[in-house]
């Protein structure tokens, strides 16, 4: 196998191409001034049909595989 002499030239950095940019500070929000109540409304069970499953599955495959493992 034949020897490699080590280059003269330094490697380039590829990875500093791209300047970041400080983005402008925002105001921290002011605290609402008139309390608010958030309602749950939602039935206890929710119904979903087998075709919303199908659709799901279909397009959640490859995710639902890799997360429960693949199923017989």
């Amino acid at each position: 196998m034949p020897h490699r002499r080590a280059s003269q030239h330094p490697v380039p950095n590829f990875f500093d191409y791209l300047e970041e940019k400080s983005s402008p500070r925002l105001p921290t929000p002011q605290s609402p001034s008139v309390p608010f109540t958030v309602t749950d409304d939602w039935p206890a069970f929710v119904p979903i049909s087998e075709r919303e499953i199908a659709v799901l599955e279909a397009h959640l495959a490859q995710v639902l595989d890799e997360l429960l493992g693949s199923l017989p």
